[in-house]
């Protein structure tokens, strides 16, 4: 017979036996199929996240919407902007917004202190910084291990909220903050001019 044992599929009899009926060796497929893998490790698809936190609280970002993680520098405060802005940063002769992720997702923080990362996002048309309290490091996370975000959560900015890990990792979701409109900070003037 062709093909290696496991692309057979349970077909030959054991220790001499008999080969089995078509019926029996399609049973046994379907129970092979059917057990519980869970403990398996998981071959569907993954997510390769930068891990952080804010507060007490763990956080996922895909890397595909990062530029880069660093120190966040002297961050300048803006008048007249939204309170989530802390202000704007020079990094590398580039001024980038840098957002406070507390007050973006709407979570509370025992005390307040300097962040001591600035994680950069990017898209073709936005760039600026989360402020963050550190970073883990990067991970590969299954898709299917991301489930929706408990109620808890959702009184938040939940729209930011791509779901939550079984470690109680949120996952967010870089592409809904990136087109954010709301996020923007356009130079005075500019944005009547885009209505």
């Amino acid at each position: 017979m062709e093909g290696t044992l496991a692309e057979r599929g349970p077909s030959v009899g054991v220790a001499g036996n008999a080969p089995r009926s078509e019926e029996e060796i399609l049973l046994a497929r379907a129970k092979v199929l059917a057990e519980d893998r869970s403990g398996q490790e998981d071959h569907s698809r993954r997510l390769d996240v930068l891990l952080f936190e804010v507060g007490a609280n763990r956080y996922a970002l895909e890397l595909r919407h990062l530029r880069e993680a660093l120190a966040p520098g002297e961050i300048t405060p803006v008048p007249f902007t939204p309170d989530f802005v802390l202000g704007v940063v020079n990094v590398r002769s580039r001024i980038l917004s840098v957002l406070d992720t507390e007050k973006l997702l709407g979570v509370a923080r025992d005390k307040k202190r300097a962040p001591s990362r600035l994680i950069v996002l990017e898209a073709a048309d936005m760039e600026f910084g989360l402020a963050v309290d550190g970073v883990e490091g990067v991970d590969s996370l299954p898709e299917s291990q991301i489930h929706p975000p408990p109620d808890t959560l959702a009184r938040g900015n939940a729209k930011y909220i791509r779901g939550v890990t079984p470690g109680r990792v949120v996952v967010l979701d870089g592409k809904q903050i990136l087109s954010d409109k709301s996020l923007r900070m356009e130079p005075a003037g500019q944005e009547d001019a885009d209505q």
